[in-house]
């Protein structure tokens, strides 16, 4: 997706919220495993906003509540898969974000 994480790092899931924030962690844990340095948060914000728009057609949103936290920037709609929770699951640098 962003310099090497898997494509499919994330899913549609209509119950799931997910903040920028989480999801550069999410790319940030991967990077670190694979030994490889990630892209700044500021680098990977709009790339991945991008992407998510173009992919699975759901827009940035700047209210989204977690936990019923604070609104942040996220998708609702959207979860972190689980090929990016575990970074030994497969070598990402070929791989497309696909839908699930």
């Amino acid at each position: 997706m962003c310099r090497g994480w898997p494509g499919d790092a994330a899913a549609k899931d209509p119950e799931a919220q997910l903040t920028v924030s989480d999801c550069h962690g999410a790319y940030v844990a991967f990077c670190v495993t694979k030994g490889w340095s990630p892209l700044s948060r500021n680098q990977f914000g709009p790339l991945v906003e991008s992407l998510v728009q173009n992919r699975f057609g759901i827009i940035l949103r700047h209210d989204v509540q977690v936990n019923g936290g604070t609104a942040q920037r996220g998708w609702n709609g959207l979860r972190v898969s689980t090929v990016a929770s575990n970074p030994h699951a497969a070598d990402p640098r070929d791989l497309l974000i696909t839908p699930l």
